[in-house]
């Protein structure tokens, strides 16, 4: 479903649990990076993710960067653009159209 709503051909889906998998928030957590076909070639391939998810565009560099720290850093909530409540119901009715697609399917 995601795929479709977002034009993707796969998703990779990386979880971090615990600090040295990257974990820089204290909850565990899941990001659904939508992929396209050949979306890595300029970079080598496909598995260039991996080199993404442990550098600074993945946020682990950051928090491997951070061992020396509490293992758990606070989060700076100001920091981060919340979105409204509108913005995510419309989200979220989005997304229950599309699932009800595949109900039907």
């Amino acid at each position: 479903m995601l795929e479709r709503v977002h034009a993707a051909s796969a998703l990779t889906v990386p979880l971090q649990d615990g600090f040295d998998a990257g974990q820089s928030v204290p909850h565990v957590h899941v990001h659904l990076l939508l992929r396209k076909l050949a979306d890595l070639d300029h970079e080598g391939g496909p598995d260039a993710v991996y080199e993404k998810l442990e550098g600074e565009e993945g946020d682990v560099g950051r928090a491997l960067a951070m061992k020396e720290r509490p293992r758990q850093p606070k989060v700076d909530e100001e920091k981060i653009p919340l979105r409204t409540m509108e913005e995510m119901m419309t989200e979220a009715e989005v997304l229950r159209v599309e699932m009800a697609k595949d109900d039907s399917e």
